[in-house]
């Protein structure tokens, strides 16, 4: 698949250096170039399929509520995101939303623009994970992680749904790689880069700023204290404050406490303890959020770290633990695994480059990858391709000029923003708030 040998960092003990970026050629050829774009072209023709369908059944809400947003910024502006229901979203930082709009403006707005956002920034997940798995071990290896992250089902049906998770993902991928690349000595330009991706993941969702706790423990643990801080650091916390500046700083000026009461109040209420049944239901999650023989090799690749305990597989270790942790107690969304994967595929790529030839590491990951993408497509069948209800009521009422909509909670807590994305003018009515009336 792409050039061997061990490298240096495969090898076990804590002798291993932090990476010094990396040089000499391709680290095994332009063949593993050939071999990443053939994956990334399998990879898109899978989140390609069916694009252009309206938006409906599975997390449709995402599709509507982002797709409004950026809608709505022609009539309030870039400082304030309107949802659907004519209030700001503080919940979810903006970039996202941002990147719909300048897509809707270049090339107008439609349900296929808008999902290759998600679809570009999944593949771009894709190459940052080779690129990292090959800055710490091999392209073998970096090649293997890139498949079973790419084909995994929570990464293809996020990555062409209109949501912020790959987007965020990829930028907190290319924020790890440059972080690592910039050598022991922390060179400043790249620091400032893995800086500029950190504040555009944040700007993204917030959820990227569980890398920071991963990496800040993994550094202090190698330096044994505090002595790795220096200028490099100093430009990457600039350049990743310099990104979400403007949009803050109005904030807190314009609308004061009400833009922090609106991120408490989503935190806490997304947030939940562990209970008896919460280690089968994760465990349920992440099995088929991966498919069974994807999650069967992260397993391995995470068994066969432990023993290897240099400083890159603890690095991964360390931020595969975070974001499983964080996946156990605010549990919203399937989908949130979704940060956790790719760490475990860089351990799962990691075991086959050290312990398979080329031609097993290939036969493995095909047949894996393959199984998921089956998984895969049989779930988009069920649940995503088809439903343009929506769409076809928007076609025969105009938009929905006149009409009102009586729904359940259940309807308008998993599909109100797709309803109000293809019938603007249409009044909508919940059935609590009529019980509501009555009372």
């Amino acid at each position: 698949m792409g050039g061997g040998g061990t490298p240096d960092a495969a090898v076990s003990g804590t002798t291993v250096p932090v990476p010094t970026g990396y040089t000499g050629g391709m680290s095994g050829g332009w063949m593993a170039v050939f071999w990443l774009v053939l994956l990334m072209i399998f990879a898109l023709a899978i989140r390609y399929h069916r694009l252009d369908d309206p938006f409906g059944g599975y997390h449709s809400f995402n599709e509507g509520w982002y797709s409004a947003i950026a809608r709505n910024y022609d009539a309030y502006g870039l400082m304030r995101p309107v949802s659907v229901f004519g209030t700001e979203d503080y919940n979810v930082a903006p970039f996202y939303s941002y990147l719909l709009y300048f897509v809707k403006e270049l090339w107008g707005e439609s349900e296929r623009n808008y999902r290759m956002v998600s679809a570009a920034f999944s593949l771009a997940a894709m190459a940052f994970v080779f690129m990292i798995g090959r800055l710490l071990f091999s392209a073998n290896a970096g090649l293997a992680a890139a498949a079973l992250f790419g084909f995994a089902p929570v990464s293809v049906v996020v990555g062409r749904n209109v949501q912020t998770d790959s987007t965020y993902a990829a930028f907190m991928l290319a924020c790890l790689y440059f972080y690592l690349s910039a050598g022991r000595d922390r060179r400043v330009p790249r620091m400032a880069i893995s800086g500029l991706c950190f504040g555009f993941a944040f700007f993204t969702k917030q959820f990227a700023v569980l890398l920071l706790p991963a990496v800040f423990i993994w550094e202090c643990a190698v330096h044994r204290g505090l002595k790795w801080l220096d200028r490099g650091h100093a430009a990457f916390a600039a350049c990743a404050a310099l990104v979400p500046a403007p949009f803050l700083v109005y904030h807190l000026v314009v609308t004061r406490g009400h833009y922090l009461a609106a991120q408490w109040d989503w935190q806490a209420v997304r947030f939940a303890l562990p209970v008896r049944e919460t280690a089968p239901y994760v465990a349920r999650e992440l099995l088929w959020g991966v498919s069974p023989p994807v999650a069967a090799l992260f397993i391995a690749g995470l068994a066969a770290a432990m023993p290897l305990w240099g400083r890159h597989r603890s690095l991964l270790v360390l931020a595969l633990g975070v974001f499983l942790l964080f996946f156990t107690f605010w549990r919203g969304h399937s989908y949130y695994m979704l940060s956790a994967v790719p760490f475990a595929a860089l351990l799962a790529g990691d075991l086959l480059a050290r312990k398979c030839r080329d031609g097993a590491i290939m036969v493995t990951v095909f047949i894996a990858c393959g199984l998921a993408a089956i998984q895969t497509l049989a779930f988009l069948c069920s649940v995503k391709y088809g439903y343009g209800s929506f769409k076809t009521l928007s076609e025969r009422l105009d938009g929905g000029r006149g009409a009102v909509f009586i729904l359940s909670e259940g309807v308008a807590g998993n599909y109100r923003p797709a309803l109000h994305y293809y019938l603007p003018h249409a009044g909508v009515i919940t059935e609590d708030s009529l019980k509501t009336r009555r009372d």
